[in-house]
């Protein structure tokens, strides 16, 4: 079933190409058309970029984190290509059938894209008491639900869907669906100005008939198929916002001990105590995901209740990261002011901050996407 790996490429060619898709988001001012946003994936394949959906190990596993790990120095928070090359590979390949798992090779070439319809209103990602409905009927389940915040929605050609299946809504289940199945409809979500590069939209599902089989593993149990991808989620979006952090962190300092007429911003020592503070946090956090990396490099597992805390916690850090440059950047025009208006950004950036902490949507750091696109040069590595 396994394909044939690529050679892994060097983290010099991952950034390459990452700027170049970094670089269409920012020029552009609409969201990124699905037609466009199919060729940033097949383009990141042809690079290996989602090889590790098909080839394991603990070479390939680095590689996925040095893939994040450079999409959050550059902000492309909107784009988890990690999420096809895996995340969601890494489900199949544990509790897919046969069947389902010859998806696999797919993915890693970058012709099929799937996405995780997990999310709904008012539950977020969770495991029971799902408004989605599973009814079972001869020869397979009926399927009615309403999802949010779903990635690649807007161009992919599977879903896999949570859904109850019992009529007390505590046992829940995993489907493989075909976007081309009847009864599914997909509306775009507007998130960010050309940033939106997930494709991210709301799906319904009416009276969905799908087979038997396209039940996960042909076995309701969707807490125990899902419970090491969430952790592995939560890490990723760690790793990745730790990058940004850095990244920020790199570009206020750069700015901020600039030679100006009264003399750097960082000759006051508020600033430095500011700076200090900030970066002492900072250290703290990579300290855990650089323990997380190694550990997800050698067994390709998080454990989930250390992939949480990684996840708050770098969330945590780049908010102050954002105060920082939010609170300086009324110094001699510190940061140039982007699209939408900074008053805009600091409001859904405040919303974003609010979801992770209750353990709201996936992507609520998407909020965040914009606020520190003019800060971006430079980061410590990381992986």
């Amino acid at each position: 079933m396994t394909i044939e790996a690529t050679t892994i490429p060097t983290r010099q060619d991952v950034r390459a190409l990452l700027q170049k898709f970094s670089d269409i988001a920012v020029s552009s001012d609409e969201p990124s058309a699905p037609a466009t946003i199919r060729h940033i994936w097949e383009e990141a394949a042809s690079l290996g970029l989602l090889a590790a959906a098909d080839a394991v190990g603990p070479e390939w596993r680095r590689h996925s984190l040095v893939i994040a790990e450079e999409m959050g120095s550059l902000w492309l928070l909107d784009l988890p290509l990690w999420l096809a090359s895996d995340i969601l590979p890494t489900v199949l390949r544990a509790h897919g059938t046969p069947r389902q798992q010859e998806l696999l090779p797919g993915l890693a070439r970058g012709e099929t894209v799937i996405s995780a319809a997990l999310t709904e209103t008012g539950n977020a990602s969770a495991f029971t008491g799902l408004a989605s409905t599973a009814r079972a009927v001869d020869g397979g389940y009926v399927i009615d639900a309403d999802k949010r915040y779903i990635s690649n929605s807007s161009l992919n050609d599977y879903f896999v869907i949570s859904a109850s299946v019992s009529e007390d809504r505590q046992t829940t289940g995993l489907f493989v669906v075909p976007r081309s199945t009847p009864g599914i409809e997909v509306t775009p979500t507007s998130m960010g100005h050309g940033l939106e590069l997930l494709g991210t939209g709301s799906v319904r599902f009416t009276d969905v008939r799908v087979p038997a089989d396209s039940l996960l593993g042909g076995v309701a149990n969707a807490p125990l198929q899902l419970q090491s991808a969430m952790a592995m989620e939560w890490f990723f979006l760690a790793l990745m916002s730790n990058a940004a952090a850095w990244s920020a962190v790199a570009g206020l300092y750069e700015r901020a001990n600039a030679e100006r007429p009264t003399g750097p911003l960082l000759s006051h020592s508020s600033v430095q105590q500011e700076f200090a503070h900030v970066v002492a946090r900072l250290h703290s956090v990579t300290a855990l995901v650089k323990s997380l990396a190694a550990g997800y490099v050698e067994t390709g597992v998080v454990p989930a209740d250390l992939g949480a805390v990684s996840k708050v916690e770098t969330s945590v850090v780049l908010n102050a990261v954002l105060d920082l440059e939010s609170g300086l950047r009324g110094a001699a025009d510190l940061v140039a002011t982007p699209k939408p208006s900074r008053d805009h950004l600091d409001s859904r950036r405040r919303a974003a901050m609010a979801q992770v902490l209750a353990g709201g949507a996936n992507y609520a750091l998407n909020g965040l996407t914009l606020a520190g696109l003019a800060a971006r040069v430079g980061k410590d590595q990381i992986v």
